[in-house]
C-alpha cells in the first residue's frame, strides 16, 4: 500500500522528531507559542508475516539463519511508519509496510510497528497521533530433532549389544529397544552436543512412553526406566509410569549456551548373580517331598540330573526377587540355588521345597514340564522359592523376555528458548 504523507514546514518537523509519550499534555511549546501534543490512537491495522514458527534441526544455534517477511495493511492516512525488530537485522526499518528481517539463532523474536499521523489543528497547535502495535505471538525459531542420527548421538560401546536405536525417515520418533539381558546392569547411553544458545533460558520438551513387550500390566513397575542428563546432571528420571501411554516431559534450563544432553535407558531386566545349578539327588534326600506345584503330583525321583545351569534374572539391582524359566523334558531334575560373584560362591538348598537354607544338602526338585521359578529375597538373602507350572507353549521369550523387557519411545523432542 502506498504511504500517504502530509507536508509541514521544516521547522515544525524538527520540533516533532524524537518526542514520544502517551499523554495528552503538551510535549513542546516553541518560542512563538506553537504547541505540540501527542495522543494514543488505535488505528485499523492488519499485520501478517510469512511465518510465525520455524523449526530447524541444527544442534549449532549459531548456524541458524531465518528471514521473515512482514506486511502491514491500514486504511488510515499514515505519515510515518517505523518497525522495531529486537534481535533482528536490521533492528529498525522505516517508511515501508513490507519489511524483511533476518534472525540468527534460536529464540523468540517480538516486533513492534509504530504508526504516526501529524494533525495540524491550527497554526499554533499540532497533535501527534501515534499507535504502537506489538506483534503477538512473537516469531519462534526452535530446534526439533527429526533424524536422531547415531553419528550425532554417540553411544556407550559396552551397551550396544543390549539395545537398538531406531529412527524413521518419515517420523520424528525414536525407539530404543531392549534386545538382550544386561549381565552387569549397565544403562544404555547416548548423548549429543548443542552449541551457540548464548546464555538463553531454554525449555527441553518431548513426549515419551514405556511399552512392555508383553503382558497386560497397567503400570511398568517402580524400577527406573530412563533419565535425561544435561552436562552430566540428572534433570529428569522416569520410574513408574502407565504402560504404553504417551506422557509429556519438560526441562527448564537457565543461562544455557553450550551443553550436552544424554539419554540414559535402564535395562528392564538384569542377569543376576543367582543361578540354579544342576545336581544329583543325595541318598539322604530320597524321601524328601517333590516340588510343590499347584495342580501336580509327585513323580519318582531320579538319582541324577542332566540339566544345565539356569540363569536367574531381576528387574533391578534392588529387587526383592529373582526369577527364571525351565523346561524339564523327562525325569524330575534337581538344582541348588547358587550365588557367584567376585570370586565368592554360596549354595542354598531346601528341606520342604519351599524355604531355602544356606548349605542345605537337599536340592530343589522340579518335575517334568515348563515352569517359572521365583526366588524371594529378604534384604538380599534368599528365603523361599515358588514354582509355577506353565502350559506346553511357554518358553523363555514368553515367560522372561516379553513381560520384563521394555521399549522407550520418544517423539517431538524440542528445544525452545523462551
Amino acid at each position: 500500500m502506498k504511504l500517504l504523507y502530509r507536508r509541514f514546514p521544516l521547522l515544525l518537523f524538527t520540533a516533532l522528531l524524537g518526542f514520544f509519550s502517551c499523554t495528552e499534555e503538551p510535549l513542546f511549546v516553541s518560542e512563538d507559542r506553537v504547541v505540540v501534543s501527542q495522543v494514543s490512537e488505535d488505528y485499523n491495522v492488519s499485520i501478517s508475516r510469512d511465518s510465525s514458527s520455524l523449526k530447524r534441526e541444527s544442534k549449532d544455534a549459531s548456524a541458524i539463519q531465518a528471514t521473515i517477511q512482514y506486511q502491514a495493511m491500514t486504511y488510515e492516512e499514515i505519515d510515518s511508519v517505523k518497525w522495531i525488530f529486537p534481535g533482528g537485522t536490521p533492528s529498525v526499518v522505516n517508511d515501508t509496510l513490507r519489511p524483511n528481517v533476518e534472525y540468527t539463532g534460536y529464540g523468540e523474536y517480538p516486533a513492534q510497528l509504530i504508526l504516526t499521523k501529524y494533525d495540524t489543528v491550527n497554526e499554533n497547535n499540532i497533535i501527534i497521533r501515534r499507535d504502537t502495535i506489538v506483534t503477538d505471538p512473537a516469531v519462534r525459531i526452535y530446534f526439533e530433532e527429526n533424524a536422531w542420527e547415531q553419528s550425532e548421538w554417540s553411544a556407550t560401546p559396552d551397551t550396544l549389544t543390549t539395545h537398538t536405536w531406531t529412527s524413521f525417515p518419515f517420523s520424528n520418533l525414536l525407539v530404543i529397544n531392549e534386545v538382550n539381558a544386561n549381565t552387569e546392569s549397565i544403562p544404555y547411553r547416548r548423548s549429543a552436543n548443542f552449541n551457540g544458545f548464548n546464555g538463553q533460558q531454554i525449555r527441553i520438551s518431548f513426549d515419551y512412553k514405556i511399552t512392555r513387550k508383553g503382558g497386560n500390566r497397567r503400570f511398568t513397575g517402580n524400577n527406573p526406566k530412563f533419565d535425561i542428563l544435561v552436562d552430566g546432571f540428572k534433570r529428569l528420571q522416569v520410574s513408574k509410569t502407565p504402560n504404553d501411554e504417551y506422557q509429556i516431559a519438560s526441562i527448564l534450563l537457565n543461562n544455557a549456551s553450550d551443553f550436552a544432553i544424554e539419554i540414559v535407558k535402564y535395562p528392564g531386566l538384569n542377569a543376576s548373580p543367582w543361578q540354579l545349578s544342576p545336581t544329583s539327588l543325595p541318598a539322604s534326600c530320597q524321601t524328601a517331598t517333590s516340588a510343590v506345584v499347584s495342580g501336580t503330583g509327585s513323580s519318582s525321583p531320579s538319582t541324577s540330573s542332566s540339566a544345565t545351569s539356569l540363569l536367574l534374572y531381576q528387574e533391578s539391582t534392588v529387587s526383592d526377587q529373582v526369577f527364571g524359566f525351565t523346561a524339564v523334558a523327562s525325569d524330575t531334575q534337581y538344582y541348588f540355588l547358587n550365588y557367584s560373584n567376585n570370586g565368592q560362591s554360596f549354595m542354598f538348598g531346601t528341606t520342604d521345597q519351599n524355604a531355602l537354607s544356606l548349605n542345605e544338602p537337599c536340592p530343589i526338585e522340579i518335575e517334568k514340564g515348563n515352569y517359572s521359578i521365583r526366588v524371594y529375597l529378604d534384604e538380599g538373602f534368599p528365603s523361599s522359592f515358588k514354582l509355577f507350572k506353565l502350559d506346553s507353549a511357554a518358553n523363555f521369550t514368553s515367560t522372561i523376555v516379553d513381560p520384563n523387557y521394555f521399549d522407550l519411545f520418544i517423539k517431538n523432542f524440542k528445544i525452545d528458548p523462551y
